[in-house]
Formats: C-alpha cells, structure tokens, sequence
C-alpha cells in the first residue's frame, strides 16, 4: 500500500513537494481513474463503441457540408475530432472531479489532486479506442503514413494531456466554490472547439498566434499532421506546451491555495 505524505496544502507548500505527496498516493490516483471508468461504462449496451460513435457523428455533416476539400482533409479532420474528444471530455470531467467526489473529499484525506489527474486519466480510454479507429479507417480516408507518424502522435497525445490537466486542477478547485462553472464550461468547450484546428489546418500567419494564444492549437496540429499525413511537429507545439506550462504552473498554484478549504464548501 502506498504511503500518505501528509503536507499542509497552503500557498507556502512548494509545487515539487505537493508532487511528491501526489506520487506516493499514485495508487489511490489509479483507484480513481479504475472507478471513473466503470461508472462510467456500467448498464452502458455499447460501452466505449460510444468512444467512436461521438468523432464520427462530428465528422459525417463535415463530410457532407465540406466534402470537396478531399480525402486528405477528412482524415485529418478526423484524427484532430479524435484528440478534441478526448481533450474535452478529460477537461469537463477533471473539473468536476472535485464535486463527484465530495464525500470523500469530505471524509477522507488524500491529495485533493487525486480525483482531478484520475478523472484526466481516465479519458484516456476513450482516447485509445479512437486512435485503433484511426488506424483501421484513417488510410480509407486519405491518410498517408510516414516516420514521423508514431512520435508525431504520442507528442500530440501527451500534449494534449498535459493541456488538459492544466486546465482541469484551477477549473476543479473553482467549480468547487462556485456552482455556475458546470453550467458555463460547456458553452466555454464550444467556444474552444471552433477556436481549435479541429475542422481547419492551423497554417498562415495565424499559426503562430493562435498556437501561443490557444495551447490546445499545437498539440491538435500535431495529431493532425502525424495521422493524417506522417508530417513531424512545428513550432506549434512547443509554443503551445509552454502557454499550458504558464496555465498549469499558476493554476496548480491557486488549486493548492484552495485545497485546505475544500472539503469546507463542497
């Protein structure tokens, strides 16, 4: 059994020690992504067939509104819908983490983390299922494989979690306080859908920007290019990984500020 670091949660606690606290508690971040993932899948008929039923119902008005753009395009259209699945759903679930485990958040101690990288985890599956529909589809649909396909694509994914879990811990401490963030981050994820290079390339002078201004631009990108044509990453990513870094960095920083209080006001 894993070992409890107890550590005070305040502002003082430096990140590298809330990391290592995290770490110890590894198993009880995986017993949350398990029990995420069954709750999820219990007296479902289709299970994670659900995991390709949602890109593919994005994708079939795409073909039919934009299917002169060619098969290229489909299939990295595709391939970008499948990270945007993920990123979406492990964003939405690890913000309300927090509150879907209230009681034991209440009653237990465990890193307030925990629920939140699990939820962010757990995600993955759905991940994994759209990736094998990819590679049984994607060449169907134009894609072209090259070297740069399999690093591309696990660059892409790691990204793309790394976004996500950005995003999730501020998200998740703050829906904890405030009620009115589950009712506005769906309308905010839409936002970010058509913000994202998910149904257009990330090209022209708008890379740049965009990948500094949206961190989910250069992994999505990446995905694309890797899946869809065996094109390696650009500058994109990493400009991207390094607003997630920002995000990350300030709001794991507020979400251990907020951790003594939130067995309080769940």
């Amino acid at each position: 059994m894993a070992e409890l670091r107890t550590i005070r949660a305040g502002g003082a606690v430096p990140i590298g020690t809330a990391l290592a606290a995290l770490w110890d508690q590894r198993e009880v971040v995986r017993a949350f992504a398990v029990r995420s993932v069954r709750i999820r899948y219990r007296q479902a008929v289709f299970g994670v067939a659900w995991a390709v039923a949602q890109p593919l119902a994005l994708l079939l008005p795409y073909l039919w509104f934009f299917r002169r753009d060619g098969e290229g395009a489909v299939a990295a259209t595709l391939a970008a819908l499948i990270g945007w699945q993920y990123l979406s759903q492990a964003t939405t679930n690890g913000a309300g983490a927090l509150v879907n485990e209230a009681v034991l958040v209440r009653k237990t101690a465990f890193a307030r983390e925990a629920p939140v990288v699990a939820a962010v985890g757990a995600a993955g599956v759905e991940l994994a299922v759209g990736l094998v529909l990819f590679v049984v589809a994607g060449p169907l649909l134009g894609a072209r494989w090259g070297w740069a396909t399999v690093p591309g694509a696990l660059a892409g994914v790691l990204g793309l979690a790394v976004v996500a879990l950005a995003c999730s811990l501020p998200l998740a401490a703050l829906n904890a306080q405030y009620r009115d963030v589950r009712h506005a981050l769906p309308f905010a994820v839409l936002v970010w859908l058509f913000v994202s290079p998910v149904f257009f390339p990330l090209d022209g002078r708008r890379r740049l920007l965009l990948a500094v201004l949206n961190p989910a631009a250069g992994p999505l990108e990446t995905l694309r290019r890797a899946l869809a044509g065996g094109e390696p990453p650009t500058l994109a990513l990493p400009l991207s990984l390094g607003t997630a870094t920002v995000i990350g960095v300030l709001g794991y920083r507020w979400f251990r500020r907020q951790a003594p209080t939130l067995a309080d006001v769940l």
